[in-house]
């Protein structure tokens, strides 16, 4: 299982990059000290070399993909943040559990009938069907990764003060 990745390009306010620099670490210094601090609120981390990384704050059973790029000056003019947005780990960490479960419920299944006990093999059963029916619920009322993804951007955009 690899993790989901978009390339992806946004404008950043700035003449150069010093500048978009400047302007991108005052904004993530103000991101910083904001108080309460609530799942979904944006981090920006800044690195040499015109590196960053812009995610959004997870909460108890939410994550968020990240974005990781580079400031950089397009022939163009102006400065542009291009970089990957990447899938969180932890959302394959639940994917890696969800399918370990099953085969232990499949597993278990296949001990009791083996075994004869056709009133576990039943139980088992049914608990694993109830298992992948809830599994598949969730996943259902889950936002994709490309919904959240185009969240990031968008609450990027807004912090930047352009309208996605």
């Amino acid at each position: 299982m690899r993790r989901r990745r978009r390339s992806v390009t946004v404008p950043v306010p700035g003449r150069d990059v010093d500048d978009a620099v400047q302007r991108l670490a005052a904004l993530a210094a103000r991101q910083r000290v904001r108080r309460p601090r609530n799942p979904g609120d944006l981090r920006i981390r800044l690195r040499g070399g015109g590196r960053v990384r812009v995610g959004r704050l997870s909460g108890t059973n939410t994550v968020f993909p990240v974005l990781r790029g580079r400031l950089e000056a397009p022939p163009g003019g102006g400065v542009q943040l291009t970089g990957t947005v990447t899938e969180n780990e932890a959302t394959l960490l639940v994917l890696a559990g969800q399918v370990f479960g099953l085969l232990v419920s499949v597993v278990l299944l296949a001990l009791s009938v083996s075994a004869g006990s056709v009133s576990g093999g039943l139980v088992t059963g049914g608990l694993a069907l109830l298992f992948v029916v809830v599994v598949w619920g969730l996943q259902r009322v889950r936002r994709d990764f490309v919904s959240d993804a185009d969240a990031l951007l968008s609450a990027l955009d807004r912090a930047l003060g352009r309208r996605r």
